[in-house]
């Protein structure tokens, strides 16, 4: 048996996901396979950063990962030992949140379960005549000029199948295939003598305000953090050797240790949803493109959960590479648009890996102390592009900045002005043709870049250019009026009145009012241009 997909996708966790519904979005047909023959359960990366809030508001399913959200990180108490039940010291939720700012729509982490995430985005992709394939595992790619040849076992079956594509986006996992059949390094390191057990559990027994913490710098550290106050169900975990950890993954294990080092003989595990162990690793691969091969999430880039960016990263691996894969399958894109995934994402995940080694080593330094707080930076909104060969920034000088500079920035950001390949801000308070309130985010669209034009001196050749350098459909342009202006200006562009002023501010203009942004389908800045060249300079270096 064979199929002919477009893009081929194998493993359907959030990266395989995220990756199969952008390129349905655009338009893409894909088939998405996972060896597993049942669906994944466990809350598993359950914190959700704001960045990722946004790519889940551009692919339509924000209302649906609300409506899963958890509660928020409760506050920590950690227990005298030995005893377990007298509070040494109580602290605020772990997780700091951003000050609101028209800007940053969503402001703070979200505990929504992984499960939850699947299970939304599985329910988009089939309503785009799409579905995920249990039992099915790669076990072979064979690439051609023009096309990959992969050989997949169906489990359920025994038998073998051949699926050629145009690419194959290899989102499988740490343990995947992918990265195992084309045989890259996985440079990196292995805390070989540290572990952690982590499970889902219904507990009686403990109170569902608080996050429970109990370290013991000879022994263990254990948490527990509710997640679902009226079923009483809380992720618990305990990290320590692994000498002595591996030994008690096992419900029974998980009871006995728990007892034996808080002495806590009134709290009991009764249902187990999930349990699991791993060791630490912190690993990337040197290329995230290998030919028509692509690698996603963590089959591309492992490492320890402190701070939560497991999921988040592979979410926004995907999104990174999905418009750019739309326009390579349609015909329209530059070969070295393609190859600006690895050169955009691999900068981007080496700072954030030094960042996650931080908190880890920080973590075990301070073993017997509170839990050191999750900055910031970890909401992810700092992550930018600015020494991509796509960006095009007419208001900066060029080689103020070195490259290794602007890199080393990647994740952190900036705080300066706002410049291309930073993160697009939201604006609210946006009113339509219509007379409808909306705001930016609503707006775009992973499918499509999107201009925000200021001015009305160039329209008619904005227009002209941009329907000479984009193909049909691929780009819109948003028109934005302040209360005095003239509709009728600005022809059949989508206008917006920018009630509040908050778009203004946000994206800000020159003293000539002539500057415009294009923002790209996974919302960044591709480009800040003050002229038609520039207009023309940056839809050249992404399109044929």
């Amino acid at each position: 048996m064979s199929s002919n997909p477009v893009v081929l996708i194998a493993g359907a966790g959030p990266s395989g996901l995220v990756a199969a519904l952008s390129l349905l979005r655009n338009g893409i047909p894909i088939q998405i396979i996972d060896k597993s023959v049942e669906y994944h359960v466990g809350t598993r990366g359950a914190g959700i950063m704001p960045r990722t809030l946004e790519v889940f508001h551009q692919l339509g399913v924000i209302g649906h990962v609300r409506a899963a959200r958890g509660m928020d990180a409760p506050p920590m108490c950690f227990y005298k030992l030995p005893g377990g039940v007298e509070i040494l010291r109580q602290l605020p939720p772990m997780i700091e949140k951003l000050d609101p700012l028209p800007s940053i729509p969503y402001n703070h982490m979200w505990f929504v379960p992984q499960n939850d995430i699947e299970r939304i985005l599985r329910a988009e992709i089939e309503k785009c005549g799409a579905a995920v394939e249990l039992g099915k595992e790669l076990i072979d790619i064979q690439q051609t000029d023009g096309s990959v040849v992969a050989t997949v076992v169906n489990h359920q079956t025994g038998k073998k199948e051949v699926i050629n594509a145009k690419y194959l986006i290899g989102s499988d996992g740490a343990k995947g295939a992918t990265r195992r059949i084309l045989d890259l390094a996985f440079l990196g390191k292995t805390m070989d003598s540290d572990g952690m057990i982590v499970s889902n559990i219904v507990v009686d027994g403990l109170n569902t305000e608080v996050w429970h913490i109990w370290k013991d710098p000879e022994t263990y550290t254990i948490a527990a953090r509710p997640y679902d106050q009226a079923a009483r169900k809380f992720v618990v975990v305990v990290t320590g050797p692994h000498d002595n950890l591996v030994q008690n993954v096992t419900e029974d294990g998980l009871r006995k240790m728990f007892t034996r080092t808080t002495g806590r003989t009134d709290v009991i595990f009764q249902k187990f949803e999930w349990l699991s162990y791993f060791q630490p690793n912190m690993r990337v691969v040197d290329s995230f493109a290998h030919g028509r091969v692509f690698l996603a999430g963590d089959a591309a880039h492992v490492h320890s959960p402190h701070g939560g960016q497991g999921l988040n990263t592979s979410v926004q691996d995907s999104f990174n590479l999905a418009w750019k894969l739309a326009l390579a399958c349609k015909g329209f894109a530059s070969a070295s648009l393609l190859q600006t995934y690895n050169e955009e994402r691999l900068p981007v995940i080496s700072d954030m890996l030094k960042q996650v080694i931080g908190l880890y080593n920080r973590g075990k330094e301070n073993s017997s102390q509170a839990e050191p707080s999750r900055g910031k930076e970890l909401m992810m909104l700092g992550i930018n592009y600015r020494w991509s060969s796509i960006v095009v920034d007419e208001t900066r000088e060029p080689g103020t900045v070195s490259l290794d500079d602007l890199k080393e920035h990647s994740y952190l950001g900036w705080g300066d002005q706002l410049s291309a390949g930073d993160r697009a801000p939201d604006a609210p308070g946006l009113i339509d043709k219509d007379g409808h309130v909306i705001t930016l985010f609503d707006q775009l669209n992973p499918a499509k870049h999107t201009i925000l034009l200021f001015s009305t001196k160039n329209v008619v050749a904005l227009r002209e250019t941009v329907a000479k350098s984009t193909p049909s459909n691929a780009c819109q342009t948003v028109f934005v009026l302040t209360q005095d202006r003239d509709v009728t200006l600005v022809g059949d562009e989508f206008v917006v009145v920018d009630r509040d002023g908050h778009l203004g501010r946000a994206y800000p203009q020159n003293s000539n009012d002539e500057t415009s942004f294009i923002i790209r389908p996974d919302g960044f800045i591709g480009g800040v241009i003050k002229s038609i060249e520039g207009l023309e300079q940056y839809f050249f270096s992404i399109l044929r």
